[in-house]
């Protein structure tokens, strides 16, 4: 006879069904919640014209920053390879350092005069990626 499927918020019964301990899927979660975190402050740090909400955006990096670093303490006391541990949540937070340095140059002529200039008025996909309006 099959074992019944675990519940949907039991963290014990997911752990038991996938066959990892219960800190892994912790983590997992834990993970998840931090990359839809550090790409809400991508995106209000690359769009938005607001002080107040870029601001808000660069906290966001900076919790979900805070949060990846104690996810990767976790790996290392687990003696496990760091090189792929949590590739994607770093990723998103090298392209939230890279908006935060699009937004921190406004002497520059290419940088948030380019991204202004793609909000204004030019394609969608020059407006999601302001390097785009440089070609």
């Amino acid at each position: 006879m099959e074992p019944p499927p675990p519940s949907a918020l039991s963290v014990a019964g997911w752990s038991a069904t996938v066959g990892a301990n219960q800190s892994k899927i912790i983590d997992l979660l834990v993970s998840a919640a931090v990359n839809v975190v550090a790409v809400t402050g991508v995106v209000l740090l690359f769009v938005v014209d607001s002080l107040a909400f870029r601001l808000v955006g660069g906290l966001l990096l900076g919790l979900a920053t805070v949060v990846v670093a104690w996810l990767l303490r976790r790996e290392t006391a687990r003696l496990s390879p760091l090189l792929t541990a949590y590739a994607g949540s770093r990723l998103v937070l090298l392209v939230g350092v890279a908006a935060a340095y699009l937004v921190r140059r406004p002497d520059q002529p290419n940088g948030v005069a380019v991204a202004r200039r793609a909000r204004k008025g030019q394609s969608g996909l020059t407006r999601l990626c302001p390097f785009l309006a440089l070609c």
